[in-house]
């Protein structure tokens, strides 16, 4: 009986030794794959955030391209037309006349343009006024101090 004992004995023996051969190759392959599962991770994370980088340095680039200038400089450019003040320096790349810079800057040349025009209104208003105003000074010293008329149906 003792040498089935020492062959069954011996057997576990074996056993035990395969099963825990085997327990720390599991072991070293789960490392392994738990190692290749966080590369994979960091690099389709470096892929993502790398697309993301692309997909937003291309809409800046859009965005630039068709303002035909940075947004925040269009922005306040606008704000300051909007406030009145149209000596506001429009940078227009050249030879653009189709973006919104571009349209920007001939929305401030109309503006001037048009500050000119009221301008000159006004002022030949002004010399209208002065002349009408020196007119009836003259006719009524003309008639305080009863000088003739030179002509009676002078429209003043």
């Amino acid at each position: 009986m003792r040498g089935l004992f020492a062959q069954h004995h011996a057997g576990v023996e074996a056993t035990a030794k395969a099963a825990e051969a085997h327990a720390t190759a599991a072991t070293l392959e789960l490392a392994a794959t738990q190692r290749h599962t966080v590369q994979m991770g960091v690099g389709i994370r470096a892929v993502v955030l790398g697309g993301l980088l692309t997909v937003g340095c291309v809409m800046a680039h859009c965005v630039h391209r068709a303002t035909g200038g940075e947004p925040a400089l269009s922005a306040a450019d606008a704000r300051a037309v909007a406030q009145g003040d149209l000596r506001v320096p429009v940078p227009v790349a050249d030879g653009d006349s189709t973006r919104a810079m571009a349209t920007m800057d001939h929305v401030c040349s109309m503006c001037r343009n048009l500050a000119r025009m009221v301008g000159e209104v006004r002022s030949s208003d002004l010399i209208a006024s002065s002349a009408h105003q020196s007119a009836a000074s003259t006719l009524d010293m003309r008639h305080r101090s009863g000088a003739p008329r030179l002509h009676s149906n002078a429209a003043w």
